[in-house]
């Protein structure tokens, strides 16, 4: 069963986005001192700014979470929010924010740096968090796709490779 985040930074985090949390976990405590986690609010988030991608479309929140003591960081992830099926940040990701995980955090000489991955069911992502003027930023360096459901393309010169083995095999087969 995952770990809930401490109960005081959950009440600061609704109260500060008017909004009942739907499901966290604690991901990673960091040397002893910070806590990493995510939180997913419930139902639409209507304080979303309507510009972009999302001016015409609902809103669901996401957070990924830093807490220093009493003090609560919080990058926000926006994602699509149905009526009917509810929120969605990823495809196939059955209404459940995955969020980031430290692979490896260290004292920069501005500030906390945080190296982070993210799995969601068919992508990769691979960044940065730095923690500056009491917010936590996000980088984002590369996203990758996982093909979960696709064939692996098969390439002309792949297909003629099979193509030269199976008539080598079959004297009889077709040879156009």
């Amino acid at each position: 069963k995952p770990k809930p985040l401490p109960e005081a930074a959950i009440k600061q985090l609704e109260q500060k986005y008017g909004m009942k949390v739907d499901r966290m976990r604690l991901v990673a405590t960091i040397g002893g001192r910070y806590i990493w986690g995510l939180l997913q609010f419930k139902g639409e988030y209507k304080n979303a700014p309507k510009d972009g991608f999302y001016k015409d479309s609902k809103v669901a929140l996401a957070l990924d979470v830093l807490i220093d003591g009493d003090k609560v960081y919080a990058h926000e992830e926006l994602g699509m929010y149905d009526d009917e099926y509810g929120p969605g940040w990823n495809a196939d990701d059955g209404g459940e924010y995955v969020g980031c995980y430290p692979m490896a955090v260290f004292e920069g000489p501005k500030g906390l740096e945080i190296c982070y991955g993210r799995d969601a069911p068919e992508s990769s992502a691979v960044g940065m968090f730095y923690l500056r003027g009491g917010q936590l930023i996000q980088i984002t360096y590369e996203t990758y796709h996982n093909m979960i459901d696709e064939q692996i393309p098969v390439w002309k010169k792949d297909f003629a490779e099979m193509l030269r083995l199976y008539q080598e095999n079959d004297p009889h087969a077709h040879k156009d």
